[in-house]
């Protein structure tokens, strides 16, 4: 009587704990539909720019409008985010909002505002490593002292990894090839960007 009584006490503790285990398992997907990813702060260094956007003072302003350096050596001051929301498992949809404020080689103050939508697939590897893929497209409208605005879209298509620190904060890297132009009212000067970043988002 006491084995049967142990037994079932056993069975018991056993259908727990695969109920506790496949609960902490589904908390644990940070990409599960519902779920959001938030960019809480990211740095980045552009590279290999090309294209008759860069081949003039443009080459100073373009590309800080999401937090990427475009410049190879001023100093450049953004805020802004990125909210993603999970549709189904692994594909988040939503978008980003920017300000970067720097200087020309002049002196001239530049204020760029940028908003855009974005969508990521996540794959969900059953490990704190989280392959990813990105498609943005960005509008940004630049200001050069009092005088001269400057219209810009950027369409970046990334790719990159997200490693899970916790349940909810994970530290990321990416390279990212994006397509700009900016527009002179006329006609569009067009250009491209490979960029490299890292920061850290939060999936709640």
């Amino acid at each position: 009587m006491k084995k049967l009584i142990v037994s079932i006490g056993a069975v018991i503790l056993m259908f727990c704990a695969s109920g506790i285990y496949a609960q902490a398992g589904e908390q644990a997907n940070p990409v599960a539909k519902g779920n959001l990813v938030i960019k809480l702060f990211d740095i980045g260094y552009s590279f290999a720019r090309s294209g008759d956007l860069y081949d003039g003072d443009d080459a100073d302003i373009f590309g800080i409008n999401d937090s990427h350096l475009g410049m190879m050596n001023d100093a450049y001051y953004p805020v802004g985010t990125e909210v993603n929301y999970f549709i189904i498992d692994g594909l988040a949809v939503g978008g980003s909002v920017h300000y970067a404020s720097t200087e020309t080689s002049s002196g001239d103050s530049i204020d760029i505002w940028s908003i855009g939508p974005s969508v990521h697939y996540y794959y969900n590897t059953g490990s704190a490593i989280l392959p990813y893929a990105s498609l943005s497209y960005i509008y940004s409208k630049a200001k050069i002292g009092e005088t001269i605005d400057y219209d810009f879209t950027r369409i970046p298509i990334g790719a990159g990894a997200a490693f899970m620190l916790g349940e909810h904060i994970a530290l990321y890297g990416q390279f990212v090839y994006s397509f700009n132009s900016k527009d002179n009212g006329t006609d569009a000067i067009d250009g491209t960007m490979a960029i490299f970043s890292a920061g850290v988002k939060a999936f709640f």
